[in-house]
């Protein structure tokens, strides 16, 4: 890809590597209104799923503190 990039801008310069996609006067990304809800509910979505994830290594982390302070003869699992 990035080979395909430089052999592009030596060709035809930097005016030619400009996004020429039609921008959106809402988002100025050039998708659809539609388009661009649907990304921004799987953005949140990820977002809770990257919260969770970080919650459950912090309480992993938490955990594994408690049982190395513990002594080991005390240690059930």
């Amino acid at each position: 890809m990035y080979y395909n990039w430089k052999e592009r801008y030596q060709r035809e310069g930097i005016e030619e590597l400009k996004d020429k996609r039609r921008v959106n006067s809402n988002n100025n990304t050039g998708v659809s209104a539609k388009e661009y809800l649907k990304l921004q509910r799987e953005n949140e979505k990820l977002k809770r799923i990257l919260a969770d994830k970080e919650l459950a290594i912090e309480t992993l982390k938490e955990m594994l503190k408690k049982i190395q302070n513990t002594p080991k003869e005390r240690i059930y699992l």
